[in-house]
């Protein structure tokens, strides 16, 4: 089985990557309604940590 080049595989990787941040986030925002916690302001908090988060996530994706 060939994977591909180094070149191939990057956007995969970031691709993954990113796929895999977005799970967590949104496994987290299911737990903390499940907790009882008001949806929106759980929506709201994740999506500003995510806002935050992205240009240091972006940073180190790229190559």
């Amino acid at each position: 089985m060939v994977l591909g080049t180094a070149d191939q595989l990057a956007p995969r990787a970031t691709a993954a990557v990113i796929a895999g941040v977005d799970r967590a986030l949104h496994a987290e925002i299911r737990r903390r309604i499940s907790l009882g916690e008001p949806a929106d302001t759980v929506r709201t908090e994740i999506r500003n940590a995510a806002e935050r988060t992205f240009p240091t996530l972006s940073a180190a994706l790229d190559p």
